[in-house]
């Protein structure tokens, strides 16, 4: 199945409170750097690329400079809501990100206003964007508290978006707490009431914004949110880097295609520089301990890694090898790859990128398939 991806690195990614404000960190220093960002995502292939908040004067100048873009492969967002629209007309880019509320006690209390009055304001919205040729990503926030507080109201605020002409509905878990279990089902009943295609935004703050991705894809979503290595406001987004794997390795989904996913630890580190922040060494695909310990089908290179290398602790461990012992004036690290293991679902359809060469022991004598 093909699934769409949106990068919002530009954009919620630069609400990470580990990003430095300061004149180092790229997120944040100015045009230049983010159509740095941009074209390195386009390169990547992302579908989607956030730019960030239009209505914003850090990012009307970006949104400027990027009409001379070229973009091969993602096509640029805008983000805003019903107070902005003028300047998410203004900043021109083919697709618009247009976010609002789907909890009740939101809209009464805080925007103060009816429920009728709410929906209005979602129709003619989504009406005028799309009156002015826009492919419009509708982006339902606190979409899943809305729902336990009021599944019927959290339904009509999506059906008004839909009826309006919405390309995309996409369901937000902007507090980042519901579980995988409960994601399926709401998704589920979502589907069932919505055609057209539908998409997930999580939030990390219960750990699960990867694993709630995935849950929603399981059950016929083909577009889902995050950002480059989890960056995001409060515990982070989605991280992109989890995601993207393991639609292509592990659920046999299409993203960014095998071709290309092996970019993914270089934009990894890419952004993570440029956010002036180190990326960490035991994060899942990209970072260095990821599937270091050989006995698993998936591979650091798929995703640009390097090889693994085991210690020697290890080595002695395995039975189905010999080596020899490291002596007390010199450590001498050997990797060793098992035998490739046969499986019984869509991975033995996928052929490894890379096979062994004929020493157990080797490390370098990688060849083609």
């Amino acid at each position: 199945m093909r699934i769409f991806t949106f990068d919002s690195t530009l954009h919620d990614g630069t609400h990470c409170d580990r990003v430095s404000s300061g004149p180092d960190n790229k997120l944040l220093s100015g045009a230049d750097n983010k159509l740095r960002i941009l074209r390195r995502l386009d390169d990547f292939g992302v579908d989607y690329v956030d730019g960030g908040w239009a209505s914003d004067p850090r990012d009307r100048e970006f949104f400027a400079r990027a009409r001379a873009i070229v973009l091969k492969r993602s096509r640029l967002v805008a983000s805003g809501s019903a107070t902005n629209l003028p300047d998410l007309l203004a900043a021109a880019t083919p697709v618009v990100c247009f976010n609002a509320e789907s909890w009740d006690l939101h809209v009464f209390k805080t925007l103060g206003i009816t429920a009728d009055e709410h929906l209005s304001t979602i129709f003619s919205s989504v009406h005028t964007l799309k009156a002015a040729g826009r492919e419009v990503i509708y982006n339902a926030e606190h979409f899943f508290d809305a729902w336990e507080a009021n599944p019927t109201f959290a339904l009509s605020t999506i059906e008004a978006a839909h009826r309006a002409g919405a390309d995309v509905i996409c369901l937000c878990d902007s507090n980042g707490g519901a579980l995988p279990t409960r994601v399926g089902e709401v998704c589920r009943e979502v589907r069932s009431s919505i055609d057209g295609i539908l998409g997930i935004h999580a939030h990390n703050d219960g750990d699960l914004a990867v694993a709630n991705t995935l849950a929603a894809v399981e059950q016929g979503f083909t577009h889902v949110q995050g950002c480059i290595n989890g960056y995001g406001e409060r515990c982070g987004c989605a991280n992109l880097c989890s995601i993207i794997p393991n639609l292509e390795l592990k659920a046999g989904h299409t993203t960014v295609g095998r071709d290309r996913l092996e970019k993914l630890n270089g934009l990894a580190h890419f952004i993570a520089e440029s956010a002036n922040l180190s990326l960490p060494q035991e994060q899942p695909y990209v970072g260095q301990g990821a599937f270091t310990i050989g006995a698993d089908h998936t591979r650091p290179e798929y995703v640009g890694g390097s090889p693994p290398t085991l210690l020697p602790e290890i080595c002695r461990r395995n039975s189905a090898a010999s080596c020899s012992m490291p002596s007390k004036k010199k450590s001498t690290r050997v990797t060793i790859w098992p035998a490739r293991m046969e499986h019984s679902n869509c991975y033995s359809a996928r052929p490894s990128p890379l096979t062994r060469s004929s020493s157990p022991l080797s490390t370098t004598k990688w060849t083609p398939a």
